[in-house]
């Protein structure tokens, strides 16, 4: 099983709610940076927003970048492969008129 495999599943087989923010699901995917080193991205399907916020709390996205560290070290022990982490809300229409026209697709 790969790191990427090892990490996907451990998010997934973990309810993980940090404040008012909840994960619903994550996609996980080795791959390789701007230089051609080796990366790991994480994909982190949050629920919404609090309402009246444009963003989750801030402690919140903390807690779980601390958590996704976590699972990495535990699936592959040893040297920490870098990694990436981006957050999306689970309904796209709850990202401002702006926010959506730079969203890109990205297939895990």
């Amino acid at each position: 099983m790969t790191t990427a495999e090892k990490v996907q599943e451990a998010l997934e087989t973990h309810e993980i709610v940090v404040g008012e923010t909840r994960m619903l699901g994550a996609r996980v995917r080795f791959g390789h940076d701007a230089d051609g080193d080796p990366v790991l991205f994480v994909a982190l399907v949050l629920s919404n927003p609090p309402e009246g916020n444009e963003t989750w709390p801030t402690q919140d996205l903390v807690e779980l970048r601390r958590g996704i560290r976590e699972s990495i070290e535990q699936a592959e022990p040893g040297p920490m492969l870098p990694w990436v982490i981006s957050f999306e809300p689970q309904d796209a229409v709850e990202l401002e008129p702006d926010d959506s026209t730079g969203q890109v697709q990205i297939d895990f």
